[in-house]
This record gives structure tokens, C-alpha cells and sequence, in this order.
């Protein structure tokens, strides 16, 4: 009976340390996205490197040139789908 009762609270600490870090990993990461180049000619490469945002999460990237916005894509597991 006392190893069993062992083995429950054991587990009980384990889940309670794993669910505390899940959520201060969650609420410490800042989402952050990097465009290089910030301005550019038609034509040129535009790269977008993103960290800290969650797997699956949906990101919204718009573009604007001048009187007309471009908004595309979403974040996949992999990379982004346009």
C-alpha cells in the first residue's frame, strides 16, 4: 500500500512540475518576426524569419505598397504557406 501511495504522489509531483513549466515556457516566449530587407525594389527577395511563436499557431503577414495592402499566408508546421 505505501509504495503504491508513493508512486501517486511521485506522479502527482512530476505532473505538477511539467504542466508549471509548459505554461512559463508559453508566457516567456515573445513572438518575433524579422524582415530582411525593410525596403526593397520589385523583384527583390524578401526574407521573413520568425521564433518564439507556437506550433500551429495562425500568423498574419501584410504587405503594403503604397495605396495597396497585400496580406497572405500561414504559418504551417514547416514554414509558411502562401
Amino acid at each position: 500500500m505505501k509504495k503504491s501511495t508513493y508512486t501517486a504522489v511521485l506522479l502527482a509531483m512530476f505532473v505538477t512540475v511539467f504542466c508549471v513549466s509548459a505554461v512559463s515556457v508559453a508566457v516567456g516566449a515573445e513572438a518575433k518576426l524579422v524582415v530582411e530587407p525593410s525596403e526593397g525594389m520589385p523583384g527583390d527577395k524578401i526574407v521573413f524569419k520568425g521564433s518564439g511563436f507556437l506550433p500551429g499557431e495562425r500568423v498574419r503577414v501584410i504587405l503594403n505598397d503604397g495605396d495597396v495592402p497585400y496580406a497572405f499566408g500561414a504559418v504551417g508546421t514547416g514554414g509558411v504557406t502562401v
